[in-house]
């Protein structure tokens, strides 16, 4: 089946590229992955608003010195 052997060999690629922290460059020189590529949402504003109405706010694994709390 040819989407077990793409599976396959996608997890075979990745697993030969160690991610160290959030360096993710190896993703970004294929152009997989783009920091520059407009979302349809924000993940800071998502959270943001929702964070303003709750009485607690766990942060985990993010990552980073980001702006929390907002």
């Amino acid at each position: 089946m040819s989407g077990d052997r793409d599976f396959e060999s996608l997890m075979t690629e990745a697993l030969t590229h160690p991610v160290e922290g959030w360096d993710f460059s190896w993703l970004t020189a294929t152009g997989r992955l783009s920091e520059d590529r407009c979302l349809p949402w924000n993940y800071a504003q998502l959270v943001a608003r929702r964070a303003k109405t709750s009485p607690d706010l766990l942060d985990l694994g993010t990552g980073g010195a980001n702006d929390w709390p907002p």
